[in-house]
């Protein structure tokens, strides 16, 4: 039986009951069954109706709906309704993370020729393998890495949590404890589970450093962490042989529990800030899929429409593309019109008008119109999913923020441990002392043991992330934030970067007065207010900031691509391009005066006529941020070349370059086009990319730094590495600055990390102890470990008020 309050299931026959319209219910307990009697048709009302798709509650009757296997399900939209007909069984029956795509292949990227067709970890530097998001296998491997980059941040922030949680825990108990063993034994305990538990992969990625010979900080960890768990085993057994000769237990052991415990502590919580800097490194590569829409609307023989999932469409199929709607596939249009939002190519914000022969990409938007096209270029050949492929080639070349600890690290490990073993020998056989050896052996691997240097890099970008956060600055790639400083280079995109990225009105061209032109903006406005085209917008948000009083408009009508027209008060206006107004016999050509200029800057003119004599000229632009001139001059300060890399016109790009006195620029480029500019531009030296849009998403993912602008297309901040907020550019001379005082503080950081091991580890050896009977003991080698560890994350935490104190 089913309780009907809680739903936990009642073993028959149930000892609480009761009858209720001549049925009997079964609970779990006494309290279930008076909330039922209070309230039963709470509990026997049927469950509520859910959106299989969004988890939303429908309200019944449902208006949107259909039926699948003889079951119906209702939809909060029609959106929900045709993805759910898509792939019904991915709603209906989700599956938890799938299993390696077949051909993928897990690398290095910090280590060269390391691969292998399995994840694992490196044998040469210990660190996480990485799914290569390219050739076979690639793509459908980007689903899956960015949910197990958020698994495995969270799986170590847990360890972590839980090292700290059984350290402190023993810590207050020990305090408390009468029995001189007990602390012995709880810090025996503690220390077994830490190692058996959430320090385990630690152990064995140590354990593989010596396997392959490939000595690395995990060697040093490991040695740390057995040496002071195995010491006090051996410590405790011969005291318990010693116990049990006497008769007596109130002598302890010298034990280095505490030690061990606080060694794989440290080390958790590097490993989890450095996780967690990149855990959402493949986020970009799923957005860019969910681009293309999930179904198309496939065109029959009798000139109906079905709807099938995308993966069914076929080169040489009839698709139809309606207003809103988004285009499936690459192909060509062969009738009807649309308006075609193209900034996934261009990154354009104006829609670009379509007809008979024009070519459509898959994933760009119809805002306007319907029209038919026919498919040519499916799966893997489309513009898009070539541009997903860029992406993931790129994504795949970003080294970690950790190689240079770990090349360090390679010649550091055999050195201490010769140390360790040198320290071993002399007071062994020099001095006959063998309990003095082991005591500094052990000391000496423990002061060693990398803590400090493990937290040096992570400590210094979580506190830089933080201030540049502060400061308009989302640094989402802490590799990224690391390489600025390296940059040379700095390519712009033009639309929502280096200009506002939304058209405004910027002039009136007419030979009337001001009055006159007034008018113009009014009646034009009155009539382009039933229009959603961005041009019409820019036209009526101009009239309303000059507080314009709107005439009254009707009949308004449109034409993709040409212009509307419609009435205003008693007058027939027309407003759109030249060929709008000759196909309705109305000469352009004798009020061209600015024109020329109004080109020549790449700007929009739109023509308006009224009872069919030309009234004037409104010229649309979008305008140039107004910081840009100033932040190239700062960039250029400091010694970084810029380049302007865009879509748009030609004679626009240039006309944007020379205002902003940028000397190198291109124009007309499509998205393969810019990642091949960036990548030609990477022979000379670091480049970063800046942009907004989804045409700069795989030059963002190519460039050694993306900078996105916030505010745009989200594929874009998702493959850039650091994302400015404040939608201002002078942002990017922040984040070079705190890239530079970032490299100064993990520089600063290393230094006091290995200036402590050289000085502390001669004292852990005993050298002071012969002349002055000084020594330090292996608790003690363990407290001057963590003072190092917290040295590094107080010069770490400076950052906070030096990051933009220098300009370099």
């Amino acid at each position: 039986m089913i309780d009907p309050v809680c739903g936990m299931t009642v073993a028959e026959p149930a000892k609480i009951t009761c009858e209720h319209q001549g049925k009997t219910y079964g609970f779990c307990c006494e309290h279930c069954r008076e909330k039922f009697l209070s309230e039963p048709e709470k509990f026997l009302a049927p469950p509520p109706l859910v959106d299989p798709v969004c988890g939303m509650t429908v309200a019944e009757p449902a208006k949107i709906t259909c039926e699948y296997q003889g079951k119906k399900y209702g939809f909060c939209c029609e959106h929900c309704r045709t993805r759910f007909l898509a792939d019904p069984d991915k709603y209906l029956h989700p599956e938890p993370a799938s299993p390696p795509p077949a051909g993928t292949v897990y690398f290095c990227p910090m280590d060269a020729g390391v691969e292998q067709d399995h994840p694992g970890s490196c044998p040469i530097c210990g660190m996480a393998l990485e799914p290569r998001l390219d050739g076979a296998g690639g793509i459908a491997a980007a689903k899956e890495a960015a949910a197990a980059e958020k698994r495995e941040s969270r799986r170590l922030l847990g360890a972590f949590l839980l090292s700290l949680g059984l350290t402190l825990a023993v810590c207050v108990l020990s305090m408390y404890s009468r029995n001189p063993w007990g602390p012995v034994l709880l810090g025996f305990a503690m220390s077994s589970l830490i190692l058996a538990g959430p320090a385990k992969f630690l152990v064995v990625r140590g354990l593989e450093s010596f396997r392959g010979l490939h000595f690395n900080m995990f060697t040093l960890i490991l040695l740390g962490l057995a040496t002071s768990y195995l010491a006090s085993l051996v410590n405790i057994l011969i005291r318990l042989r010693e116990c049990l000769q006497s008769g007596s237990f109130n002598s302890v052991p010298q034990v280095y529990f505490m030690e061990t415990a606080m060694i794989a502590t440290l080390v958790l919580l590097g490993q989890f800030l450095e996780a967690r800097s990149r855990a959402k490194t493949s986020e970009a590569l799923r957005a860019l899929l969910d681009l293309a829409p999930p179904v198309a609307s496939r065109v029959l023989s009798d000139g109906s429409t079905e709807t099938v999932p995308l993966d069914q469409v076929q080169v040489g199929d009839t698709l139809r593309v309606r207003p809103g709607e988004k285009v499936p596939v690459d192909g060509t249009v062969i009738s009807g019109r649309g308006s075609l939002d193209k900034s996934l190519l261009t990154g354009e914000p104006m829609p670009e008008e379509c007809g008979a022969g024009s070519h459509v990409a898959a994933g760009t938007v119809n805002t306007a119109g319907s029209f038919d096209f026919t498919a040519e270029k499916i799966g893997a050949d489309t513009l898009l999913a070539r541009m997903i492929a860029l992406v993931a080639e790129a994504q795949s070349s970003r080294p970690p923020a950790r190689k240079l600890v770990d090349t360090v690290a390679a010649v550091f490990v055999p050195v201490i441990v010769l140390c360790a073993l040198v320290t071993f020998a002399i007071w062994t056989w020099g001095f006959d002392d063998t309990a003095m050896g082991l005591s500094c052996m052990i000391t000496v691997l423990v002061i060693a043991c990398p803590c400090a240097l493990g937290l040096a890099t992570p400590m210094s970008i979580v506190v830089a992330t933080g201030v540049g956060a502060k400061n308009g600055i989302l640094v989402r790639d802490a590799a990224a934030l690391e390489a600025l400083r390296k940059v040379r280079t700095v390519v712009l995109d033009k639309t929502g970067t280096v200009t506002e990225g939304r058209p405004r009105l910027t002039e009136v061209l007419s030979s009337g007065d001001q009055a006159l032109r007034d008018r113009l903006l009014a009646d034009a406005a009155a009539a382009e207010n039933f229009s959603e085209h961005p041009l019409a917008k820019a036209v009526v948000d101009a009239a309303r900031e000059r507080n314009l009083a709107l005439p009254p408009a009707e009949d308004f009508s449109g034409t993709p691509g040409r212009g509307i027209r419609g009435k205003v008060g008693s007058h027939d206006l027309l407003a759109g391009n030249a060929e709008w107004m000759r196909e309705n016999k109305i000469s352009v050509d004798d009020r061209q005066t600015g024109l020329d200029r109004v080109l020549a800057a790449g700007q929009t003119p739109v023509y308006v006529a009224e009872d069919g004599v030309l009234l004037g000229i409104l010229v649309i632009a979008d305008p140039v941020r107004p910081e840009a001139a100033d932040v190239i001059r700062e960039l250029a300060a400091r010694g970084m070349e810029t380049v302007l890399l865009s879509g748009d016109d030609p004679a626009t790009v240039e006309a944007t370059a020379k205002k902003l006195g940028i000397e190198k620029y291109i124009g007309g480029v499509l998205p393969d086009r810019k990642f091949e500019e960036v990548r030609a531009l990477q022979k000379d030296g670091a480049v970063a990319m800046v942009g907004d849009g989804i045409n700069d998403a795989a030059a963002l993912a190519a460039a050694d730094v993306g900078i996105a602008m916030g505010g745009g297309a989200d594929v874009a901040m998702k493959n850039a590495g650091i994302t400015l907020l404040g939608k201002d550019l002078a942002g990017i001379v922040k984040a070079r600055d705190l890239s530079v005082a970032l490299d100064r503080n993990i520089r600063q950081n290393l230094f006091f990390a290995f200036v402590y091991n050289i000085l502390a580890v001669p004292l852990a050896a005993g050298v002071l102890y012969p002349l002055f009977g000084w020594s330090f003991s292996p608790a003690v080698g363990s407290l001057a470990m963590s003072l190092s560890s917290v040295s590094v994350i107080t010069n770490a935490l400076r950052l906070r008020k030096t990051a933009f104190a220098k300009k370099s």
